[in-house]
């Protein structure tokens, strides 16, 4: 995407294929000054201009800022393909100005929460992100206090104690005696359940944002400022996917926040813990993709559908 500016008009375009002559990096800078000084004086906000064979835009994209509305004519095909991206784009743009785009769905601690059931964590385990203390112990993530078998909480302290005593040597050999010491003490000195904050609303969600310099600002801001917000994602599991949702939809930014992180990721076909490494195969679904973004991509699996991005979507 290139950004040029011409009579007092910023807009955005995509490359321009070798086809029409790298128009816009190689021709455009000295393309025609004298058509703009004459027409950018006869356009009015309460008229409609008419652009006959509009090519990829460049007097339309600056004739639409000044006029009513802009109806566009272009019979070549490659043209016309270009000239499509180029209004999307500046349409997109426009239009979402001072938006924050992510996506997110709340973390309310209510178990079976009809809202859980299309995430990918399912509605048990949304709530046991953040219920649960979750510490590295030994390199390992461990929750607690561990209740899968709550073989450490459902006894007494001196039953269990002994049990780990006569499992010591065991630990010891398989070396996980750390790990299953602090389990041990952690699970006996802390509640079963976290207390959940009352102040905020908790949301989960992506670790893709798409947000402006003013709410990554704030975001900073509010991650050194409040010490009780930083303490109590501290200690969830996986915070990066809640962290600025959390925040954001708990600010001013509120109102200005679009549940949609741009982004074209699928997860089914994937492994449960990431998305499928997208292939040749899928160039055709990422030609049709609305969203800004994609992934995954791994050259060491298919370089190929990258260059055939670069060729089909980005006209390199």
């Amino acid at each position: 995407m290139i950004e040029l500016n011409r009579s007092g008009v910023d807009f955005k375009v995509v490359e321009s294929t070798l086809e029409l002559d790298n128009f816009w990096r190689n021709i455009y800078p000295n393309w025609e000054q004298e058509t703009y000084m004459d027409i950018v004086p006869l356009l009015h906000s309460e008229k409609t201009f008419l652009d006959i064979g509009a090519w990829q835009g460049p007097i339309s994209l600056v004739a639409q800022k000044y006029s009513k509305q802009c109806i566009c004519f272009e019979p070549d095909p490659v043209a016309y393909s270009n000239l499509v991206k180029n209004v999307e784009i500046n349409n997109f743009f426009e239009g979402s100005a001072g938006k924050l785009f992510l996506y997110y769905f709340p973390l309310t601690p209510k178990i079976y929460a009809d809202y859980y059931y299309d995430e990918s964590w399912g509605p048990d385990r949304q709530i046991f992100r953040i219920d649960r203390y979750h510490f590295i112990i030994d390199g390992e993530v461990l929750s607690i206090p561990e209740l899968e078998t709550a073989r450490l909480v459902d006894h007494s302290l001196f039953s269990t104690i002994k049990i780990f005593l006569f499992e010591s040597k065991k630990y010891i050999k398989q070396k996980r005696f750390k790990k299953e010491l602090g389990l041990l003490f952690w699970s006996r000195v802390l509640p079963r359940k976290r207390k959940i904050p009352d102040e905020f609303n908790i949301f989960g969600g992506i670790t893709w944002w798409s947000i402006t310099r003013e709410a990554a600002i704030y975001v900073v801001g509010q991650h050194f400022n409040n010490k009780r917000y930083r303490n109590f994602f501290r200690y969830t599991l996986i915070p990066d996917e809640m962290y600025f949702q959390t925040i954001l939809l708990n600010s001013p930014f509120a109102e200005n926040c679009v549940n949609n992180d741009l982004r074209d990721i699928e997860w089914t076909g994937g492994d449960g813990t990431h998305p499928i490494i997208f292939k040749t195969e899928h160039i055709n679904r990422l030609k049709e993709s609305t969203d800004l973004f994609a992934r995954k991509f791994d050259i060491k699996v298919d370089s190929n559908v990258l260059d055939l991005i670069d060729k089909e979507l980005l006209n390199k």
